[in-house]
């Protein structure tokens, strides 16, 4: 899992899931135009697509070559693709006028995003395991990863 689809699903990922995060939780929400909510989560459910795209032949490959790692790779899939689609339902509510349903949907989608670290972290830990590095320290580095480029991408959409 060190390819560089991979370090482009972790990138995407973590921008999507921390830009949820942001979008759905900071006090944003409803004091900005309706339109800034709608682009913003589009891009993020793009990035949330992106994401589970880059991760589909290397985590095959991984299951190839470890066949103890399927349950992990399964998860980590399954999550991508719910925030993915979650992201996704939620802006399509949000373009009809269904705010509390997009909200709400945007909440479950990044309670995916979130879960999806879990499998992430377990399969760096076991797959690389470089440095010590175990399960929890993979979390954390990837919510700091998600808290800064999630940060980064809700600005950038904000102040243009």
């Amino acid at each position: 899992m060190d390819v560089p689809a991979v370090v482009l699903a972790i990138v995407l990922a973590e921008t999507a899931v921390g830009g949820l995060v942001f979008l759905w939780f900071a006090p944003t929400w409803g004091a900005v135009r309706h339109g800034y909510e709608i682009l913003l989560g589009s891009t993020l459910a793009l990035m949330a697509w992106g994401a589970s795209a880059s991760l589909r032949v290397p985590l095959e490959t991984t299951v190839e070559r470890s066949p103890e790692l399927a349950g992990p790779a399964q998860q980590l899939e399954t999550a991508v693709f719910a925030t993915a689609v979650l992201a996704t339902a939620s802006v399509v509510a949000l373009a009809v006028r269904a705010a509390g349903i997009g909200r709400w949907t945007g909440v479950a989608a990044t309670a995916a995003g979130l879960a999806s670290f879990v499998p992430f972290a377990i399969l760096r830990a076991e797959r690389l395991g470089e440095g010590g590095a175990g399960i929890a320290s993979g979390i954390v580095e990837l919510v700091a990863g998600a808290f800064l480029l999630g940060a980064i991408w809700d600005g950038m959409v904000l102040g243009h």
